[in-house]
């Protein structure tokens, strides 16, 4: 298996982890808004799988 395909079956691994985990996600509103650490990890773990699938586009 050559780079590029390994690259994209770790992306494709790396989404479908992420997907899992919102949709198995329980963040409740509270009353530290968007200061709750939950919804914090899920920003955060969005904007990662957004910049591991950017990485795949040619340029």
């Amino acid at each position: 298996m050559d780079m590029v395909t390994e690259r994209k079956v770790f992306v494709a691994d790396i989404r479908g982890a992420a997907l899992g985990i919102f949709a198995n996600a329980d963040v409740a509103k509270t009353e530290r808004g968007l200061a709750d650490e939950k919804l914090l990890a899920l920003t955060l773990l969005a904007r990662t799988v957004s910049n591991v699938k950017r990485s795949l586009l040619p340029s």
